[in-house]
């Protein structure tokens, strides 16, 4: 492995943790011992989220675990999809939290579809299309699906998986 790649790891571990002190998660992230590896300061565990101010009310564990999922993008989504199916392992409360991941996932970025497509077909979106409309009509976990028109004038539906699996 590269520093490079060493490094890009090392900033994912940090936002991964980063989220899941936010969504309440600190005492147990404390817990493991693995903040001083990734330098990340205790005091920021004081700024667990565990309570909707919206709402007024504490937030259970797995609205909370369910919300850091959401937040960490689509392997972390397919993991919980693969997780509310297992009934033996996890809480009932926690599971029909997760499950609302099979049906209701939030679209990925339009500048990250944009990003993916100029990768992978090496030109700019606006080379490649006459239109393509920003607001997918369907998302899952890792990929979802957009309407464009080709320069030929021809509709298409175009889906777009995102790559960073990690």
């Amino acid at each position: 492995m590269t520093v490079i790649n060493q490094i890009k790891h090392i900033k994912r571990y940090r936002q991964i943790i980063r989220v899941f002190i936010k969504h309440g998660f600190g005492t147990i992230v404390d817990n493991l011992g693995i903040l001083r590896y990734l330098k990340i300061k205790r005091h920021l565990l004081k700024g667990e989220n565990s309570y909707d101010k919206k709402l007024n009310k504490k937030l259970n564990i797995g609205v909370r675990l369910r919300l850091a999922l959401e937040e960490l993008g689509p392997t972390f989504v397919k993991l919980s999809q693969i997780i509310s199916t297992r009934q033996d392992i996890l809480p009932r409360y926690i599971i029909r939290e997760l499950e609302k991941l099979q049906d209701e996932v939030p679209p990925f970025p339009f500048q990250e579809v944009k990003s993916i497509i100029e990768s992978e077909l090496n030109d700019n979106l606006e080379n490649i299309f006459a239109e393509f409309d920003e607001e997918p009509i369907a998302a899952a976990s890792i990929a979802q699906v957009h309407v464009a028109r080709l320069k030929s004038e021809m509709k298409v539906v175009v889906k777009v998986q995102t790559w960073h699996f990690f």
